[in-house]
């Protein structure tokens, strides 16, 4: 009488690890992911700073030219505590609205006065596109910001983007100069990050597709090996 059971391959006996199409994918399929996280990594850290330094170039630019179009001397005329809203603030506040409408990315822009504590400004006037303002002499402790007081000397701007729950921004900072050369102030400008938040998505997207697509190829190489061990 013959028998019905069909002998068992070796390759059946093995345990799943112990398959050499298994061992193979593993091998190279991890080799093929760390290059693509190297390479991704790589990438990534390049485009994020060349986004980041075209923003910051652009930030400068605009603090740069709005500081030197203020009237220093107007500004020296009112007193550093001075909570009156004057022609020269209601010239300035119309300004900065339009310099905001121009460019979408601009959130806010202001001036800092400095007083006898280096780390202790006045606000001279406060353009925020929406929420709450500073208001003429009010206060404001600058002493976790070391680049923003960089800016009364020199035109400085933040080394990365500030994020919370209203979204990404960087900031950057001017110096207003007197005629005799003296620092009596400083514009402020906060931008929105959004181009360098798109391209940050973007990137990740693409760097997850190319890895879905790696691992699908792995996949589909890893069972013709298979299939290929077992027939004879």
């Amino acid at each position: 009488m013959k028998s019905n059971h069909k002998e068992s391959s070796p390759l059946d006996q093995l345990k799943i690890w112990q398959r050499f199409h298994i061992r193979l994918t593993v091998l190279y399929g991890g080799a093929v992911f760390i290059c693509l996280a190297v390479t991704a990594l790589f990438f990534y850290k390049i485009s994020m700073q060349s986004e980041l330094e075209h923003l910051q170039k652009r930030l400068l630019m605009l603090a740069t030219n709005l500081a030197d179009s203020i009237d220093a001397e107007a500004i020296n005329q009112i007193p550093l505590t001075s909570d009156e809203i004057t022609p020269l603030h209601e010239k300035l506040k119309l300004r900065f609205q339009k310099t905001a409408n121009r460019d979408p990315d601009i959130e806010t822009i202001y001036i800092l006065r400095p007083t006898a504590e280096p780390t202790n400004l006045r606000f001279l006037i406060d353009y925020v596109k929406g929420g709450k303002t500073g208001q003429p002499g009010e206060l404001y402790d600058a002493s976790d910001v070391p680049i923003l007081l960089k800016g009364f000397k020199t035109p400085s701007v933040e080394d990365v983007p500030y994020t919370d729950e209203f979204g990404t921004t960087l900031s950057g900072y001017a110096p207003i100069f007197n005629k005799e050369g003296l620092s009596i102030a400083l514009v402020g400008i906060d931008v929105k990050a959004t181009q360098l938040e798109l391209m940050k998505r973007n990137i990740l997207n693409v760097i997850l597709s190319i890895f879905g697509v790696a691992a699908l190829l792995i996949a589909i190489i890893s069972l013709i090996i298979a299939k290929s061990l077992h027939t004879p």
